[in-house]
């Protein structure tokens, strides 16, 4: 569905008090250390024309306790809309906010304890569960963003470094600041 139309639909929808999930970061957060997905601002438009409240809420499914936890955040609505800028930056924050809140109530969990195989493996149960998903279409959509090094590309340079004495500070031990 084309963006327009879809926000003719919600608009049609809104201007009859009807209420609308919207997942506003449109797709699967693949990476552990990003919390949220960058968001595009088509919610904080409807709202604004609209004149709704976005209600921000996060979920966290675990699997193995087939349990679903819920946190809701304070709603955001009026002249916030206006700056669209400042309003996207406002609804990712708290839902952030209330995704790290969830995060640190779980234990602690030490590197030596870390299952780094175990987001592949979910990503593989979920596609298992849901039959009709298009593996392939889902990875076309995944938000890479604008000038986004990935991990290895970063120190990719390291690879041509000739160690000597100039340079050899790049490759010794981390010293603590005082």
């Amino acid at each position: 569905m084309e963006t327009a139309e879809a926000k003719r639909k919600l608009l049609k929808y809104l201007s009859m008090n009807q209420s609308i999930v919207w997942f506003p970061e449109g797709t699967w957060n693949l990476t552990p250390n990003l919390l949220m997905l960058p968001m595009k601002w088509g919610i904080i438009e409807v709202a604004d024309q609209a004149n709704a409240q976005i209600i921000p809420v996060v979920l966290d499914f675990n699997r193995a306790e087939n349990v679903c936890r819920v946190k809701f955040a304070d709603p955001i609505a009026g002249n916030v809309f206006k700056d669209k800028t400042e309003a996207i930056r406002l609804l990712r924050d708290t839902m952030s906010s209330l995704r790290w809140e969830m995060i640190s109530n779980k234990p602690v969990l030490s590197r030596a304890e870390a299952d780094f195989e175990m987001p592949q493996s979910e990503i593989k149960k979920s596609i298992a569960e849901y039959s009709a998903l298009d593996w392939e279409y889902e990875k076309s959509c995944i938000y890479v963003p604008p000038n986004h090094i990935a991990p290895y590309m970063a120190f990719e340079h390291l690879r041509d470094l000739i160690p000597c004495r100039e340079n050899a500070f790049l490759l010794s031990p981390a010293k603590k600041c005082q």
